[in-house]
């Protein structure tokens, strides 16, 4: 996170930068200033996501920059640094807005903590924020648009143009292959999307569905179909580097805002129309075991030529069949074996290694164990029959 002092002692402001660069890596000191006047313009050119100002500096305060910078819209978060005979002007800050104090002079301990928390408040109002955007954009995409409300949304929380500007909406779904990944597919996605999207003037990514993204774009010329080329541009790259498959499609481009909704219905069908029916893996898997049961089979093998995380294949067989890879390639394998053992002349050590094992006494421990009997016993049985 970014982070502006403001602090007419110099000796104060590079203190504070040491222990700020040593102890909290994750916040980065972008600008410095030594009076108010300077410092709400680094902040108005930087951005920073937090202020740390002394109360009593020359030619305007912490105060006044502080009622300047939150009167103009500034969302950074204030840390005020007061000494213990401040306390008058401690309370202008509260009245402000401000809840983050330091005491002078600064303990490391006490900055720490103190920047820590207001690091926390950030993320978390980051986290409601998104959800809500989230929310905002689906309700806008689905239909339930309601001008005065959604036009404030769309114009004051997103900066969407609403007057000469073309809207599409496209959507991206992933396969099945994303659930038991280790990272969030859906950030890395939305990460590559707009960086091949970059292009466009206004763009909205948002989780959509637990395996879908959507996408909303103002543009004065969004032209759908050169959208529809960067979106496979960008999906053969995600599909390369997370090793998973990615269905895109694109909507119309609309001149109004209202088009969204329709442009997203057309996304809608078109991806519903691209993405096959779902296959039944297990019966698929099932039926390449059975004819190749005397291979050394590997679940790793299985889900790499099905293309579908070794995890969830796992967690599918039990599901379909009630057991593991594992007890359904030996039913397979036994049931050959005994087959073998009925119909030909061949040897059990030869059965064995047909059926795909190549010690023959844990392939007949392995049989005894299954059918009740060892190999021979099953021979001779089956040929008094």
């Amino acid at each position: 996170m970014k982070l502006v002092i403001a602090d007419d002692e110099i000796g104060i402001v590079l203190g504070l930068q040491k222990i700020i660069g040593k102890y909290l890596p994750a916040c980065e000191v972008v600008g410095t200033a030594m009076n108010g006047i300077e410092g709400a313009k680094v902040v108005r050119e930087l951005k920073p996501d937090i202020v740390m100002t002394d109360i009593r500096m020359p030619q305007s305060d912490g105060l006044e920059m502080i009622g300047l910078l939150k009167a103009e819209g500034c969302k950074a978060k204030f840390i005020i640094l007061s000494g213990y005979a401040e306390f008058e002007y401690a309370k202008r800050g509260i009245e402000l807005g401000v809840k983050f104090f330091i005491n002078k002079p600064v303990e490391e301990e006490e900055l720490q903590a103190c920047v820590y928390k207001v690091m926390e408040e950030i993320e978390r109002e980051r986290r409601q924020t998104k959800q809500f955007n989230e929310l905002m954009l689906k309700e806008i995409a689905e239909g339930g648009y309601e001008p005065n409300a959604h036009d404030h949304f769309l114009v004051h929380m997103l900066s969407f143009p609403l007057a000469h500007h073309r809207f599409v909406a496209a959507l991206a779904e992933m396969n099945e292959a994303a659930d038991n990944m280790t990272i969030d597919p859906l950030s890395a996605i939305m990460e590559m999307l707009g960086t091949e999207l970059a292009m466009y003037s206004h763009i909205k990514i948002f989780r959509y569905e637990e395996r879908r993204l959507a996408i909303i774009i103002a543009d004065p010329h969004p032209a759908a179909s050169l959208l529809s080329q960067a979106l496979q541009r960008a999906r053969v790259r995600i599909e390369s580097r997370l090793n998973i498959k990615l269905t895109v499609a694109v909507g119309r481009e609309y001149d109004s805002i209202r088009g969204i909704q329709r442009s997203f219905v057309e996304a809608m069908e078109a991806l519903s129309s691209a993405i096959p029916k779902k296959r039944d893996i297990i019966a698929e898997v099932k039926g390449y075991m059975a004819e190749h049961y005397g291979e050394n089979i590997t679940l790793a093998d299985l889900a790499g030529r099905f293309y579908i995380n070794p995890n969830y294949l796992s967690q599918l067989f039990k599901e379909k069949t009630g057991d593991t890879y594992l007890s359904v390639l030996l039913h397979i394998r036994m049931n050959k074996a005994k087959e073998l053992l009925e119909k030909s002349d061949l040897k059990v050590y030869e059965i064995c290694q047909k059926v795909g094992y190549a010690d023959t006494g844990y392939f007949s421990k392995l049989f005894e164990r299954t059918v009740g009997c060892t190999p021979t016993e099953y021979r001779n049985r089956s040929s008094q029959r």
